[in-house]
């Protein structure tokens, strides 16, 4: 099961407003990743009722703007509300 606190820490030290991470980036952080992460682009929704976004992103202050399932990599953008 994926550490999403740990990718939400990580999030957290960074200075820019925008940026991408591969996949296997993430989970170089997380720990595994279900497969539907890699699969359905949904997953990746700024959703709180999910926890991967809940624990992850969103707790950093950044939301997935952009995600590419062929590219396999997701853009996170500082939330407004976090500026």
């Amino acid at each position: 099961m994926a550490n999403y606190g740990a990718l939400a820490a990580h999030l957290r030290t960074m200075g820019t407003l925008t940026f991408r991470m591969e996949f296997s980036e993430v989970e170089a952080i997380t720990g595994k990743l279900p497969p539907s992460a890699r699969t359905v682009r949904q997953w990746w929704e700024n959703d709180a009722d999910k926890l991967q976004a809940r624990e992850g992103w969103l707790a950093a202050g950044y939301e997935a703007s952009s995600v590419s399932i062929t590219r396999q990599s997701v853009e996170f953008v500082r939330a407004t509300a976090h500026l």
